[in-house]
């Protein structure tokens, strides 16, 4: 096995053994406030009751921790909040009475409040603050742009980064919020307000797991990013417009069927595609590493496909093939370990296109390995079609 393949197996074997499996969510017995403690959290909470106070996987907050919330503000919603804090829930006692006032020794280092009709003239606006040494700092309001609406489902994901939160709303990159306390002693999460839960999801986002703990605490910009690219976020929480160089770009909520052209493909590579299978799924879903050029130049269309992946959760079962002048060739099935694309849930992939194979990872942990049988120097496109929601697209050329 060589050097690139153990790299992937490291990766995807301390995942496993930092992340929980998942396991119900259990009730405080004391209050009908849901306190998931460390010995009875799990990385995905479904349908929680609010106010609701997780534990962080792996006891803290790290680079890289990506957290989702997949919610519906009420009809008559007016706001909500997300803390994150360090110690115990500063909003309950322990006997399981509430109270408004947060503990001198409980720094929170990041308070997120959406507030529809809360801030000046009655408009809409965000308020982020932060708790630090016993005391509120100043307030970012932001009124702009407020994505929040009563009685709208909406998907919010939370980034950590080395330099602050990044916060994005529905696939758009929307806050920021620089740290004033830190990061790494934060231990829980609470929210509460006027939401209807779906589903609060943990996980290391798949950039910071291809590295060591020693690079990713030392996370600098590379010298071909643009200022507008290192000053926001990252994928899967990007921007709203792709952005892209020599080394990389990514791409956020992309529609499907989803094309994309880029003879940098020829080149190897990481593409890193985040999103979901939808519960009623009816249709497989298939990517493609194709070359179009040659479709372009001909009536036949693409005969060329060195990489076919095609994900049959019907039959749990990643079938790989190759394309070559339009003759399919046979197809692989064998994986590495269980299924993992499940309808209903969300996943992670990562494709390593290399001169001689490609390997996927699912969730951080290896999926296959495939060997080109078809020069995949003419690559040029990469195709996404079928049952499935994207969040983001992200390419890294090497």
């Amino acid at each position: 096995m060589d050097k690139f393949v153990n790299e992937v197996l490291f990766f995807a074997k301390d995942l496993r053994n930092k992340v929980l499996s998942t396991i119900p969510l259990t009730m405080s017995s004391r209050s009908p406030h849901n306190i998931i403690d460390p010995t009875s959290f799990s990385s995905v909470v479904r349908n929680p009751s609010l106010p609701v106070c997780c534990s962080i996987p792996n006891g803290s907050l790290e680079l890289g921790t990506l957290i989702s919330i997949y919610a519906t503000i009420t009809s008559n919603g007016r706001k909500f909040r997300v803390d994150f804090f360090e110690g115990k829930c500063p909003h309950i006692h322990g006997d399981g009475v509430r109270c408004d006032a947060v503990s001198d020794d409980n720094n929170i280092a990041f308070h997120f409040n959406p507030r529809i009709g809360g801030g000046a003239e009655g408009r809409d606006v965000v308020v982020m603050n932060s708790f630090c040494n016993g005391q509120w700092g100043s307030e970012e309001r932001f009124p702009e742009s407020f994505p929040f609406q009563a009685d709208a489902p909406f998907r919010m994901m939370i980034l950590v980064e080395s330099d602050g939160f990044k916060v994005a709303v529905d696939g758009r990159h929307s806050y920021e919020f620089k740290h004033r306390c830190d990061f790494r002693d934060i231990a829980r999460m609470h929210i509460e307000g006027d939401l209807i839960l779906d589903l609060i999801e943990f996980r290391k986002e798949l950039r910071y797991l291809a590295r060591t703990e020693s690079t990713s605490s030392s996370l600098t910009v590379d010298s071909t990013t643009s200022t507008e690219e290192a000053t926001g976020p990252t994928a899967p929480i990007g921007g709203d417009i792709p952005s892209s160089n020599e080394q990389s770009k990514s791409v956020t909520s992309p529609t499907i069927p989803y094309m994309e052209f880029d003879p940098n493909l020829s080149r190897p590579c990481d593409i890193y595609i985040a999103g979901m299978l939808p519960a009623n799924i009816r249709d497989n879903f298939t990517i493609n590493l194709a070359n179009s050029v040659e479709a372009e130049q001909s009536d036949a269309g693409i005969v060329n496909i060195p990489v076919h992946i095609s994900i049959r959760a019907d039959i749990q079962a990643i079938v790989r093939n190759t394309m070559t002048n339009g003759v399919w060739g046979e197809e692989e099935l064998y994986l590495e370990g269980p299924f993992q694309l499940i309808p209903g849930t969300h996943f992670d992939l990562m494709i390593s296109n290399r001169e001689d194979k490609v390997v996927m990872a699912i969730n951080g942990q290896p999926a296959f390995e495939y060997k080109h049988r078809h020069d995949p120097k003419t690559i040029d496109s990469l195709q996404i079609k079928g049952g499935v929601v994207l969040v983001s697209i992200r390419y890294e050329f090497k």
